[in-house]
């Protein structure tokens, strides 16, 4: 792409990604799991699904503007009509990560899936659901009492927008619909 700003003129995409879906797609989530596998979550469809893009892009013939994508395989998540919760993934250690609209966050293994050529289905390795949250104080007074019920309601089952993992995989972070960060540190137990 040229992004220089001083021409007007629109910029046409080189192709499209046609990715067959159980019904008309609405895309929110792209992540890059591998060198030529990429992860892409589509709304309601209760899959996130893996596509081989090196295979797609070898497929592809000159000034072909719509490539169709095979499926290499789904793994099982969360079937929901909630837009913009973002897959993410860590391609050192092979795991895939995506928030929902009950507050949970679905932990996957891709080191199988993506090193197997055949079409698979796969389930999470965890669920981790959300947490019970409550807001500090002393609570002593009415005022103080229904303003703690007020915030903690808020914290019961929010949309998980956005995760990630650190490099090493020892922490997990989870960003909210009503703007709660939320860090998990895996144990040893």
């Amino acid at each position: 792409f040229n992004l220089d700003k001083s021409t007007s003129a629109a910029r046409e995409p080189s192709f499209e990604l046609k990715v067959p879906t159980k019904q008309e797609p609405c895309f929110d989530g792209l992540s890059k799991i591998s060198d030529s596998m990429i992860i892409v979550k589509c709304v309601e469809e209760g899959e996130l699904h893996l596509i081989d893009f090196v295979q797609v892009m070898q497929r592809r013939r000159s000034n072909q503007k719509l490539l169709t994508c095979e499926i290499r395989g789904a793994f099982r998540w969360q079937s929901t009509e909630e837009i913009y919760i973002n897959v993410s993934t860590r391609p050192n250690l092979n795991g895939i990560l995506c928030g929902d609209n009950e507050g949970a966050i679905w932990l996957y293994d891709a080191r199988e899936p993506v090193l197997n050529k055949k079409k698979f289905k796969a389930k999470p390795i965890k669920v981790l659901e959300w947490p019970e949250c409550s807001v500090g104080g002393s609570g002593s007074k009415d005022e103080d009492k229904q303003l703690n019920e007020s915030i903690s309601a808020g914290f019961k089952n929010p949309v998980v927008n956005a995760t990630d993992m650190s490099s090493d995989g020892k922490y997990i972070v989870a960003v909210t619909d009503n703007n709660l960060v939320c860090i998990w540190k895996f144990s040893s137990s």
